[in-house]
């Protein structure tokens, strides 16, 4: 791959990375402002919505210090030559630890994000669940209500 072709992949990567991550990061803050008041809607919803927005926004905001960081590689690149020897051995040790390090830190923003992500999935499967059960209880108890009033009916009683 040439040169200028993964500077090229690269900037489409991080302008992606940026275009998503501001989208979702409008997007949260948008149902954050419509979040009605507690009062107006049960609490466990109330503070579901508010903490799912609140992950997706920390996690819009790693996506953006990801695409600084994808930017930022453009501009690792290896000094000028130098005449002498032991200097030049010196900033290649100094360069490939800055580099490692670079992009480390590139790996560990990269897995928050995706550890934000599978976060997210599991609070929306755990609220999803726990919404499920709420509904088969009420519905378990509003057929027990219908059947003793159907009993109640068939002896005589009203």
């Amino acid at each position: 791959m040439d040169e200028w072709q993964r500077y090229l992949f690269g900037s489409v990567m991080a302008a992606i990375m940026v275009a998503l991550a501001v989208y979702y990061a409008w997007r949260e803050i948008r149902a954050l402002k419509a979040l009605k008041p507690a009062a107006e809607m049960p609490p466990d919803e109330h503070d579901f919505v508010r903490r799912k927005a609140r992950r997706r926004l920390i996690c819009s905001a790693f996506m953006l210090v990801l695409a600084g960081l994808l930017v930022g590689s453009f501009f690792l690149t290896e000094p000028a030559g130098h005449d002498e020897p032991v200097a030049d051995a010196q900033i290649q040790k100094d360069l490939t630890r800055i580099y490692g390090v670079y992009w480390i830190v590139f790996l560990v923003v990269l897995l928050v994000i995706m550890s934000l992500a599978a976060l997210d999935l599991f609070a929306i499967r755990r609220y999803g669940l726990t919404q499920h059960r709420k509904i088969q209880s009420d519905r378990r108890a509003m057929i027990e209500h219908q059947l003793a009033r159907m009993r109640r009916e068939r002896n005589g009683y009203q």
